[in-house]
């Protein structure tokens, strides 16, 4: 395992664009051994999945995660909060996410 200096640590839990969030958490669960579906809406996404589907889905441990990435004043579209009242309604964990300190704290 790595060491980092206080310096470093605070400099890659930051706020950060949400690509660069999700490349952390994509390695995060690379290297816990947990699977997870990380996309990025684009063109090649869509028709595979819903409008508004979150960012990644983590799977931990007897949880499954929807996790939606927004920068510090991003926020969440119609169609995403209707998709994030259905997730919850059928029991399972939804977060939005700005911050990978944050992420940490859900996944703990």
């Amino acid at each position: 395992m790595t060491r980092w200096t206080e310096e470093q640590l605070k400099a890659y839990n930051q706020d950060a664009p949400e690509s660069s969030l999700q490349k952390k958490i994509n390695q995060w669960a690379r290297d816990n051994g947990y699977p997870y579906l990380s996309f990025r809406q684009s063109l090649k996404a869509r028709g595979f999945l819903l409008p508004g589907w979150p960012d990644v889905t983590l799977i931990l441990p007897n949880r499954i995660l929807f996790l939606e990435l927004k920068a510090k004043k991003g926020y969440l579209s119609k169609v995403q909060k209707e998709l994030r009242q259905q997730i919850t309604y059928l029991g399972h964990e939804y977060h939005v996410v700005r911050t990978f300190k944050r992420f940490l704290e859900i996944v703990s």
